[in-house]
């Protein structure tokens, strides 16, 4: 199965000036995610907040945004299993952008070495997902919809809901017709006039 992978490198005590600023904290951080930060001592929390943010911005490059691109980190949010393994749950725009990329699900490891914190996130595409991955952005399929006729834009966004390969293949096929026969007809009217 296709994949996409973000890694992050963040080094405890780098975010300790935005840590102080409550704007900061509730842009990037879910109340969850503070709520455990406030449980733990002072230099435990600093790590803490930093392996997050790690591992946010590392899940913010499989989405393809950044911090400051639409998505929010605290859509983002790493709870720990009772393993202690880190989980992502996505909400809002950041699943929105998951979806639309045909993502599954979201993986992440967070490791700490003294001072330093990487974070890797892994995204797993579906089947639809992967091969949408490999167009090119003129053949996404969410692009031609908004170009096409209506009928062959209905049927582009079916066939992307039910993640069928061969429907959707059909459909950006139907669609690049459609668009096609509207510029020539639109250049056949310029000619006339």
């Amino acid at each position: 199965m296709a994949m996409r992978v973000g890694v992050d490198l963040a080094r405890v005590g780098e975010l300790d000036r935005l840590l102080r600023r409550a704007w900061f904290r509730r842009y990037v951080y879910s109340a969850a995610e503070l709520s455990k930060s406030e449980a733990l001592s002072g230099p435990r929390a600093a790590e803490f907040l930093t392996g997050r943010f790690a591992a946010k911005e590392a899940v913010l490059k499989v989405l393809g945004t950044g911090i400051l691109d639409g998505v929010a980190p605290r859509e983002i949010e790493v709870h720990a299993e009772e393993s202690g393994a880190p989980v992502t749950q996505l909400a809002g725009a950041a699943l929105a952008v998951a979806r639309r990329l045909g993502i599954v699900s979201v993986t992440v490891s967070i490791a700490h070495k003294q001072a330093d914190v990487v974070a890797v996130a892994v995204g797993q595409l579906s089947q639809v997902g992967a091969e949408l991955d490999a167009l090119s952005p003129l053949d996404d399929p969410l692009l031609w919809a908004a170009r096409c006729s209506l009928d062959a834009a209905t049927l582009l966004l079916q066939a992307y809901a039910n993640e069928d390969r061969e429907t959707v293949l059909e459909a950006v096929a139907a669609a690049r017709a459609s668009v096609s026969a509207a510029s020539g007809a639109a250049s056949r009217t310029g000619d006339k006039a």
